[in-house]
């Protein structure tokens, strides 16, 4: 008797095999015409657009063999820098860091910019921006600054012809004075000189050697401001002070005037001079509270404590009693001391 069909199935893991197997090569078809589909819609072109593309090629090169090789026949030119050294010291010298990438391209690229060039750029000159009156300075001075041969030469003649600069406003109505110029210089400019007794407009400047410094006991407040970085208001603020101490007796006080900072006290500091130190002096013995209390080195706790001692112990034999009984500190004695008296 013959056999019932399938009577021996397949099994099933066989099946599901070829499933799977039909299912992978159905998807990979589907991937393999979707790819097409994606090639041919963004990397096919036509005729013209082929064309295009390869002058594009041809260009992008030419630029890039051009920027390789144009410094082998262009040699760059050397611009010599030095009627400006004094500017660029000065401007240099507020530069919180150096700018190591500019030397690291330069030196890497320009075998003829040296290590010891790049220190010699970068070494501050010891001929920086000082305070200098613009009355004593000659074509070369200016050219130093940074003006041309011709503007040195045009603002001296003017000068000259005008009698001499009177103040910062004079200067800045030269109109052969760049404006980025006169922004670094202005901080620097005094006037010492006396332009009111020239004769037929013919202005001679002295040498800056015989400037006259300005006695701090007995200037004014005009006479203040005319020194770099010293406005209306600090030119009071240190005469005020200098009465308030019955006058200074040494020249670094005036860096102790509230608002002066120290960068304009580096400035002004070689400009002043005592002329006298003769100071107002307050009596030990016999100064009351309040008026201890009014010097700018005396607060009222001082003050109190050097009348009580005084009101105890009897009248001070000398000034050198209020740091041997231990009043005040030394660094604050030497700097009172000057300012007071037992008899």
């Amino acid at each position: 008797m013959p056999n019932p069909p399938f009577s021996n199935p397949v099994p099933c893991h066989t099946l599901c095999q070829v499933q799977k197997s039909m299912l992978i090569l159905k998807v990979s078809s589907q991937i393999t015409m979707n790819f097409r589909e994606f090639w041919k819609l963004y990397f096919s072109f036509n005729r013209s657009e082929r064309r295009a593309i390869r002058f594009l090629l041809l260009l992008i090169t030419i630029i890039i063999l051009v920027n390789i090789f144009l410094p082998f026949f262009i040699q760059s030119k050397q611009w010599d820098h030095s009627p400006y050294q004094v500017l660029l010291d000065s401007l240099s010298s507020a530069i919180p860091y150096k700018d190591s990438l500019y030397f690291s391209t330069r030196y890497k690229f320009n075998e003829q910019y040296s290590s010891n060039q790049f220190k010699k750029s970068y070494t501050h000159s010891e001929n920086r921006l000082k305070p200098f009156d613009p009355n004593a300075l000659d074509e070369a001075g200016w050219q130093q600054l940074g003006l041309s041969e011709k503007q040195a030469s045009a603002v001296v003649k003017l000068r000259n012809r005008k009698g001499g600069f009177k103040n910062i406003a004079d200067v800045k109505q030269v109109k052969f004075i760049p404006a980025y110029v006169m922004e670094k210089i202005e901080p620097y400019l005094i006037f010492t000189i006396d332009t009111s007794k020239v004769v037929n407009h013919e202005f001679k400047p002295i040498p800056e050697k015989s400037l006259k410094l300005l006695d701090i006991n007995q200037a004014n407040v005009d006479e203040w401001k005319e020194l770099p970085g010293i406005g209306d208001k600090l030119a009071q603020r240190v005469v005020h002070f200098r009465e308030k101490l019955g006058g200074f007796h040494r020249v670094s006080q005036v860096c102790e005037v509230y608002g002066l900072s120290a960068e304009t006290c580096d400035k002004i500091i070689p400009l002043l001079t005592l002329g006298t130190n003769e100071v107002t002096k307050i009596h030990l013995n016999y100064a009351s509270t309040q008026e201890l209390a009014s010097h700018p080195y005396i607060n009222f706790k001082l003050a109190s404590a050097i009348v009580s001692n005084r009101n105890s112990r009897g009248f001070y034999k000398n000034v050198e009693e209020i740091l041997t009984l231990g009043l005040v500190e030394k660094e604050l004695y030497d700097k009172l001391a000057p300012y007071l008296k037992v008899q």
